[in-house]
């Protein structure tokens, strides 16, 4: 009677283990989606031109940093401590150079190799963008696509927004006017606050001398919430699950009703 006591106890202890672990997961999957992603942009375009972006995620466990200062730039990646400088300059040279081998590698196949006929996954391509096209409740869709569209927008919307500085458009009658018009259609928007410019009248040329400042926080929960609704929505169920099985959502629409 004792060892069946012991198997209990033990398998007890497993599930015990198990159910703790799911619950750990699903706790950190939950505090990883509502950890706010924080974004700060500065920029300045006086002498000399001078950008930064930060972007920090997870209580700065992720974090990342790009410095521009006169055609230098740094990129910064730390991950859990762990810091590690990337090249984005070698990064996008080396694969425009990718891009122009394998470019020029397909258009001397296109030359030796005779005229190939569609392959059946560019037809399934196809076939699912005509679909798209010619989707009887294409317009409500779109109208949902819209709304989804002006969420994410006001998700995203920075809290702070500040743009500072001189325009000067070479004529002072032309600046002259230029602030007129800023003046008429900020007061109209309310945006007299977060952006504040002046005229340099004395410039012979055009010069814009700004200072941007931007901020802001977003997390995927947020993100994630348009999305879902949106594929929640009737009509965008049946066209995405029309995409993906199309010869069953053919059967049901074929097979008579009653």
């Amino acid at each position: 009677m004792s060892w069946i006591l012991t198997v209990l106890t033990v398998v007890l202890w497993i599930l015990g283990g198990l159910l703790a672990l799911v619950l750990a997961i699903m706790l950190l999957m939950v505090i990883l989606a509502i950890a706010p992603i924080r974004y700060n942009v500065k920029i300045s375009t006086m002498q000399p031109t001078t950008a930064l972006v930060k972007v920090s995620y997870f209580f700065r466990l992720i974090y990342f940093v790009y410095e521009y200062n006169e055609n230098k730039s740094n990129t910064t990646l730390r991950i859990l401590g762990f810091r590690k400088k990337l090249d984005f300059d070698n990064l996008i040279t080396e694969k425009k150079t990718r891009e122009k081998k394998t470019l020029e590698k397909k258009n001397n196949e296109k030359k030796v190799k005779p005229k190939e006929k569609k392959s059946s996954k560019d037809r399934g391509i196809i076939e699912t963008i005509q679909s798209v096209l010619t989707y009887p409740q294409r317009k409500t869709i779109m109208d949902m696509c819209m709304r989804t569209m002006k969420k994410y927008m006001r998700i995203i919307k920075p809290k702070k927004f500040n743009i500072s500085g001189v325009i000067g458009l070479a004529d002072p009658a032309s600046t002259g006017f230029f602030l007129g018009m800023y003046e008429a259609v900020a007061g109209v928007l309310g945006i007299r606050r977060s952006i504040r410019l002046s005229g340099d009248f004395e410039s012979e040329s055009v010069t814009a001398r700004l200072n941007i400042i931007i901020e802001g926080r977003v997390s995927f929960a947020r993100l994630s919430i348009p999305f879902v609704w949106l594929a929640l929505q009737k009509p965008v169920r049946r066209l995405i699950w029309g995409a993906i099985f199309p010869s069953k959502s053919k059967e049901k629409s074929e097979k008579p009703k009653g």
